[in-house]
């Protein structure tokens, strides 16, 4: 029957539905782990991605979820794979980017002005440079309490190069701070990232 039928292929809408609470849900639980915990995922991923296509079997995909703490009911499992899968591979470099989040505009161009004078004409940001302007006491992580000052550069450098390309891009460094600050208000937002680059 076509109730049968539309219960087999639930619409689009309900897959992102599904998707969308899960991963406010991971970028929460993440988010207090910090980019190690996002680095630990990516390299378990890795560790079965035999062929280096930057994809994983689904059945690999499912086993290495709860190994790194990542508890999704089958429902989500069957939404995930609706949406990252393909001839029974999972992208799970998309999954993990997924993860990290990005930042509404507003806040992109937020961080995009803030760090303006260390990034080129191509977006390309120069860590070095900002190494010696960086303000660790204003990170959201040391703030918050989940890191000490001491490790805020290098957790930045973590989550925004998470394929470890040697490669920092202005998006990549936006993206890293919807997962770092998904907890904060608007003005504790302002806050931290007008004053994190002296």
């Amino acid at each position: 029957s076509r109730v049968f039928e539309e219960e087999r292929n639930p619409p689009a809408t309900s897959v992102r539905s599904v998707l969308q609470d899960m991963f406010d849900r991971l970028r929460r639980e993440f988010g207090a782990r910090g980019a190690g915990g996002l680095h630990g995922l990516i390299t378990a991923f890795r560790g079965c991605d035999r062929g280096g296509k930057g994809t994983v079997s689904l059945g690999d995909f499912k086993r290495v979820l709860p190994l790194c703490g990542v508890a999704v009911s089958d429902r989500e499992k069957d939404a995930l794979f609706a949406h990252f899968g393909k001839k029974g591979e999972v992208d799970y470099a998309a999954f993990v980017r997924e993860v990290r989040g990005c930042l509404n505009k507003m806040k992109h161009d937020a961080v995009a002005k803030a760090f303006a004078v260390v990034t080129d004409d191509v977006g390309s940001v120069d860590m070095a440079a900002l190494q010696n302007i960086f303000r660790p006491e204003f990170h959201p992580r040391v703030r918050d309490g989940s890191i000490p000052a001491s490790e805020a550069f290098s957790d930045m450098v973590e989550g925004v190069d998470l394929d470890r390309t040697g490669q920092f891009k202005i998006d990549s460094l936006s993206d890293y701070f919807s997962f770092t600050t998904s907890s904060l208000t608007q003005a504790q937002f302002d806050h931290c990232i007008s004053n994190i680059v002296a």
